[in-house]
């Protein structure tokens, strides 16, 4: 279990915090944001890498605020892996343990559980330079894993790789969480990555936590305009509230008139995704309460979807269709549609 109370750290001029979160034992937690906001500054302060200069951390039940790194059981694996350039992969993987007095047989079945545990064990005996960047990161990963860690830390595991590469590793980060049933904290850019790993979702930018949910709940409603973009949020659309009363109707600033099922006071942004906006080349009867026409400014093929941009006359809008839609429909370039979504898929901010 982590527990952050108000928690603060300083790096320089740079404040991260104060942060309240709690993440239940066992459970994945993705920490999300640009470059800057804090993520791996959080990850050195829970690892006892960097101290804490206000608030409470208490890891397992324990306060841990000024404990030793060495007494808070956590295994870390830097966003560059950082092997021993020096030493085989074995070798890597022992140091934890061989340093906390493990030798022997019972050392060598550490070494081979983690190391299989990361599919890696065909390499033990290959020094870092010879390996690839993806069996780099499995050598950081059964590193970190050989001492049997609390807490697991990765610092964007998956970053530097290549499709496939990533994709493997993603499915053995899976499969060692469910091993070890320890927390895990991954820091990552990629909400893709955070979706399909985490239980949970932390949001940071500029050292502050701006959401801290389920992947489904960040991705459905996102807390503040940076969550948005950071989930890839294609219609993001400023503008003003004109009507007083419900449901509320917001004015883009190129002219749009957006009807939502509900929102604040004083919405400044309208969101709404783009699998929520239907395609037709007439007008549909139905309940949508947002009808605009519009026409196709671009493709963008995807397979198995296509992304349609509408050119609106005022904001664009970009919806997504299955490619064999978009050929039923014979979408293209300069074609009239007619778009439209419920109140219930806006989103306001």
């Amino acid at each position: 279990m982590i527990e952050l109370e108000a928690l603060e750290t300083r790096a320089a001029a740079f404040r991260l915090g104060p942060l309240t979160l709690r993440v239940e034992p066992g459970r994945y937690l993705a920490v999300l944001g640009p470059s800057g906001s804090g993520k791996t500054l959080l990850l050195e302060t829970l690892a006892g890498l960097h101290p804490v200069t206000a608030g409470r951390l208490r890891l397992e039940g324990q306060d841990a605020t000024r404990l030793a790194p060495q007494a808070r059981r956590t295994g870390y694996v830097p966003q560059h892996a950082a092997l021993f350039p020096h030493l085989d992969v074995a070798s890597n993987i022992g140091f934890a343990p061989r340093m906390a007095g493990l030798r022997g047989p019972a050392l060598e079945r550490r070494i081979r559980q983690a190391a299989a545990a990361c599919g890696i064990e065909d390499r033990l005996h290959a020094r870092p330079a010879v390996l690839s960047g993806g069996e780099r990161q499995r050598v950081a990963l059964a590193r970190a894993i050989a001492a049997g860690p609390a807490l697991l830390l990765l610092d964007e595991p998956l970053s530097a790789l290549d499709a496939p590469a990533r994709t493997a590793l993603r499915d053995t980060l899976r499969s060692v969480h469910r091993e070890l049933g320890c927390c895990t904290v991954h820091v990552t850019h990629d909400i893709d990555e955070a979706a399909a790993l985490a239980d949970a979702i932390a949001v940071l930018h500029e050292g502050r936590l701006l959401q801290f949910d389920t992947p489904a709940a960040v991705l459905r409603a996102p807390a503040h305009p940076t969550v948005a973009t950071l989930c890839g949020a294609r219609n993001l659309l400023p503008g003003r509230r004109v009507s007083p009363g419900p449901p509320p109707v917001l004015e883009t600033e190129g002219g749009l008139r957006i009807t939502a099922a509900e929102g604040p006071a004083a919405p400044r942004l309208a969101i709404v995704a783009p699998h929520d906006i239907v395609l037709a080349r007439e007008p549909v009867p139905g309940s949508a309460a947002n009808r605009i026409r519009a026409r196709v400014a671009r493709l963008e093929h995807r397979p198995p979807v296509c992304y349609v941009t509408l050119d609106t006359g005022a904001e664009p809008l970009v919806a997504v269709v299955l490619e064999r839609s978009a050929g039923a429909l014979e979408l293209a370039p300069g074609a009239t549609v007619h778009a439209s979504f419920k109140a219930s898929a806006v989103h306001l901010l």
